[in-house]
């Protein structure tokens, strides 16, 4: 035997429309299915709600309910619960009361709501910095959630009196209806009953946040990186840290892709007859073997001594642009030794 509708909606036969709607709300909430995974019962509370919500929130219905009870033709054959439930709180309900909610809070507010702004800022590196991988302590300002209310504001929930619970104030704009988030609840519909002492109502609050970033090898400039959920905190989420990098430049190094570049000035003795030179590296100064007859404009490579490309991948190399200084003033014993080469077509 069918339940009396006002009795599954807990109001009154004398109930408002408001008080009617105000029921229907707390109750479908509390028992959808998304929201009781674990309770096999919900579904036909719920579509029973919905049912007696449908019946006694139109005038018409709910005046053949009271004169004929429930042999009055009702809601029909096609009515879908969860239509009239998505009707009456939005087709994003889903998403904002039962995707993103965790296990002993309240579900998140309606989707009108704004995430948390995200925070932009500068790293400035040394070129080595870039090459190896640092690691970075950055302070920021940000609205972190607040902790004694765990960003809800405050404690118990009532429709919005600024917009009636629609989370949208509208406005005329010249020949324009124009649509803005309430101010008053934030574009969630709703304000809390007691607001939270700690944050006034806001559910975050300033924190100067120390944030350790870890900076990682062969990163270059125009790179960003983006840490998750640290920027500031709303009731609809909290945004991210987006930092953008810029490498100074280096008087020993370039950097071409993973290969490192670094020039060497040798006399015409030492490229004509080789040598042996310490160099320096990203990874330290090694002893290389400069061969004879080294060039002007020559490259010597030295494997796997370059940088990552950001990822973790393999290294890079090392490449020595060889340079040969022809000196500008020489003793008479030096110009007998060049005529004697030049003598010789050398």
């Amino acid at each position: 035997m069918k339940r009396d509708y006002y009795e599954i909606l807990e109001v009154s036969k004398s109930a408002t429309s408001e008080e009617l709607k105000k029921a229907y709300r707390k109750l479908a909430v509390k028992y959808h299915p998304d929201r009781n995974p674990d309770d096999p019962t919900a579904e036909n509370k719920f579509k029973e709600i919905a049912e007696a919500y449908s019946a006694l929130s139109d005038e018409k219905n709910r005046a053949e309910y009271d004169a004929y009870g429930h042999d009055s033709p009702g809601p029909g054959t096609n009515w879908d619960p969860f239509e009239g439930f998505r009707e009456h709180f939005g087709r994003d309900i889903f998403d904002d009361f039962f995707g993103r909610h965790t296990h002993g809070q309240r579900a998140a507010t309606h989707s009108r709501t704004s995430r948390g702004a995200d925070i932009v800022v500068n790293i400035n590196l040394s070129f080595m910095e870039a090459a190896i991988g640092t690691s970075k302590e950055i302070v920021i300002e940000r609205n972190a959630k607040c902790v004694p209310c765990s960003g809800a504001g405050g404690e118990g929930y009532k429709l919005c009196d600024n917009c009636g619970g629609t989370g949208q104030i509208q406005y005329r704009q010249g020949s324009m209806i124009m649509q803005t988030p309430c101010s008053n609840c934030g574009g969630t519909g709703e304000t809390v009953t007691s607001q939270c002492t700690s944050c006034e109502g806001r559910g975050s609050h300033v924190d100067p946040s120390s944030v350790n970033v870890q900076i990682p090898a062969g990163i270059s400039t125009g790179n960003q990186l983006r840490l998750s959920k640290m920027g500031h905190y709303d009731k609809g989420g909290t945004g991210d840290l987006f930092m953008n990098i810029h490498v100074k430049n280096s008087q020993k190094f370039a950097k071409r892709g993973n290969d490192v570049y670094s020039k060497l000035s040798l006399t015409v003795s030492e490229a004509t007859l080789g040598c042996t030179r310490l160099i320096d590296t990203v990874h330290g100064e090694k002893n290389v073997n400069i061969p004879a007859g080294s060039q002007p404009s020559s490259v010597l490579r030295l494997a796997s001594l370059g940088v990552s490309d950001g990822t973790g991948g393999s290294l890079g190399d090392h490449k020595i642009e060889i340079e040969v200084c022809i000196p500008k003033n020489i003793t008479d014993e030096q110009k007998e030794i060049f005529e004697s080469l030049k003598n010789t077509g050398e």
